[in-house]
C-alpha cells in the first residue's frame, strides 16, 4: 500500500514504501547518446548569485517513514551525475562525511556530465553486487526524446525494484527539465518503493544553486547531503558504515577551479573519517523527525 509522503517546501508530495532483494541487472535497452554544451562543467563552487538566486529560505523535506526503516540491509549505491559527483570521495566527500555515521555502506557511482543512459551502464556494472537501497539523481543533462528518457528511467528502476530508492527531480535551469520532472514524478506516482525527493522545489530557495542555476553552492552542496541523510535515515542493522570506493571516475569534463572540494587521498582507508558534531540544521534548514 502507497504512503504518502509530505514535502515541506511548500506543499509539493511524494511517495514511498518497500525494499527487496537483488538480482543480476540485464541488458539496458539502447537509447541516443549526445551532448549538451557546458552542463559538463562544474563551476566554481560559490554561493549563489544573488540575481538568480531564489526567495525563501531551504527547508529540509520531511517523509512519514525513511528508507532506512524498510530498507533489508545498510548497502547503498548512489547513481547519478556532476550534481552527486561533486559531493563524492573524490572531490569533497560530503556525502559520506554525512551518511557514514549513519550506518551506511554507501558508495557513489556518478560522472561529469552524464545522463540517464549512464545508469544502465552502473547497474551491469556493480549489480552482481549486494545492494539494499539506491538513489537516482539523473536527468540534468537531458537531450533524448521525453519517450526514450522514460524508458531509460523506468529500466533503471525495474532493475533497482523493490529496493527502496530515492529518487531526485532536477533544477528547472531551462524549460525542457519539465520533460524530466515529470516522467519522475509519475514514475514515483506508480511504485511504492520509490521516495519522491523534490530538488526542482529544493533548489529554488535562497543560496541552493551557484551561478549557473545547475549546480548546488557550497550550501546547495551542504543541503544536499542534509536532504539525502533525511531520506535515508539510519541504516539498518545499528552497523559501521563505510564509505566504498567508487568504480566510475572518469568526468567527461574535470572542473577547472573548484571553491570547497578537497579531493580525497587515495591512501585512505575506505572508512571515513567524519566529525559528525554538526547539528541537522547547520545550514540554517528546519528539520522534523521523521514518523
Amino acid at each position: 500500500m502507497r504512503r504518502l509522503v509530505a514535502l515541506v517546501i511548500v506543499g509539493a508530495c511524494a511517495v514511498s514504501a518497500c525494499a527487496g532483494d537483488s538480482s543480476p541487472a540485464s541488458t539496458p535497452p539502447s537509447g541516443p547518446l549526445g551532448t549538451v554544451g557546458g552542463i559538463g562543467v562544474l563551476p566554481s563552487v560559490s554561493p549563489a548569485d544573488p540575481a538568480t538566486a531564489g526567495s525563501r529560505e531551504p527547508v529540509l523535506p520531511s517523509f512519514d517513514r525513511t528508507i532506512g526503516q524498510v530498507a533489508e540491509g545498510p548497502r547503498l549505491l548512489l547513481i547519478g551525475d556532476s550534481i552527486l559527483a561533486t559531493v563524492a570521495r573524490r572531490y569533497n566527500n560530503k556525502a559520506c562525511r554525512r551518511l557514514v555515521p549513519l550506518g551506511w555502506q554507501m558508495v557513489i557511482e556518478a560522472e561529469i556530465g552524464k545522463s540517464i543512459e549512464f545508469g544502465p551502464e552502473v547497474l551491469k556494472a556493480k549489480m552482481d553486487e549486494r545492494w539494499d537501497a539506491a538513489v537516482v539523481f539523473l536527468g540534468t543533462n537531458y537531450w533524448q526524446t521525453p519517450e526514450d528518457y522514460e524508458r531509460l528511467l523506468a529500466f533503471i528502476l525495474d532493475e533497482l525494484s523493490p529496493r527502496p530508492i530515492a529518487l531526485f527531480t532536477t533544477s528547472m535551469y531551462r524549460p525542457k527539465q519539465r520533460e524530466v520532472n515529470d516522467a519522475i514524478e509519475a514514475e514515483a506516482r506508480n511504485r511504492d518503493n520509490v521516495w519522491l525527493v523534490d530538488w526542482e522545489s529544493i533548489s529554488k530557495s535562497d543560496g541552493v544553486l551557484s551561478g549557473d542555476e545547475i549546480h548546488p553552492s557550497m550550501e546547495g552542496n551542504d543541503l544536499l547531503v542534509a536532504v539525502l541523510a533525511k531520506v535515508l535515515g539510519n541504516a539498518p542493522g545499528g552497523g559501521a558504515g563505510k564509505c566504498l570506493e567508487s568504480e566510475f571516475v572518469e568526468d567527461e569534463m574535470l572542473p577547472e577551479a573548484i571553491v570547497d572540494v578537497n579531493p580525497t587521498d587515495d591512501s585512505a582507508p575506505e572508512d571515513t573519517a567524519v566529525d559528525d558534531t554538526a547539528p541537522d540544521d547547520s545550514i540554517g534548514v528546519t528539520t522534523t523527525t521523521p514518523g
